[in-house]
Order: C-alpha cells, then sequence, then structure tokens
C-alpha cells in the first residue's frame, strides 16, 4: 500500500484579551447569531489553549486518501463521539 503525503498549515488565533468576549456578550445580535448557529458553547470556552506539537503530530500522520491517521501502518479513524468524548463538548 502506497501512501501520499500532503502539507497542511494550521493557524491556531488565540483571544487574547477579554475586551471581545465582553463586546460581544452585551451584543444581543451576537449572542442570538451565536444560539442560532448552535456556536454559543464554543465560543464560551474559556481558555482553551493550542497543544501546538500534538496538532503538528496528527497533521504527519493524516492521510487523505485514507480518511484516517496512520500510525505504524493502522488507520485510525476518529468519528464525531470521540471528539465529543475527548473535548467534552457534546
Amino acid at each position: 500500500m502506497k501512501y501520499v503525503f500532503c502539507r497542511m498549515t494550521i493557524t491556531w488565533r488565540e483571544r487574547e484579551d477579554n475586551a471581545i468576549d465582553n463586546q460581544v456578550m452585551e451584543d444581543q445580535n451576537a449572542l442570538y447569531a451565536l444560539i442560532g448557529w448552535g456556536l454559543l458553547k464554543f465560543f464560551k470556552i474559556p481558555n482553551m489553549k493550542a497543544n501546538i506539537r500534538l496538532l503538528e503530530l496528527l497533521i504527519h500522520y493524516w492521510i487523505g486518501k485514507e480518511d484516517a491517521f496512520v500510525i505504524d501502518q493502522m488507520p485510525l479513524r476518529i468519528e464525531i463521539e470521540d471528539i465529543d468524548f475527548i473535548t467534552g463538548i457534546s
């Protein structure tokens, strides 16, 4: 089996201050929009920091053709339920 590796670039931008958070939480239109799209719970996640090394490893092991992470020639597929379990976000 031949694997084709691709290069991805991920940019993680963390919110650096609470000024924007406070503005959004005080703006009823912004709140209604976030609620309507089901995104408010993600906006409220406090201090979620990126683990850059983990992201780099995941990218390294991702094989798009397999639609899986391939580690030691074994495909590992992560389903939405796994993400729910890992992050605690339903």
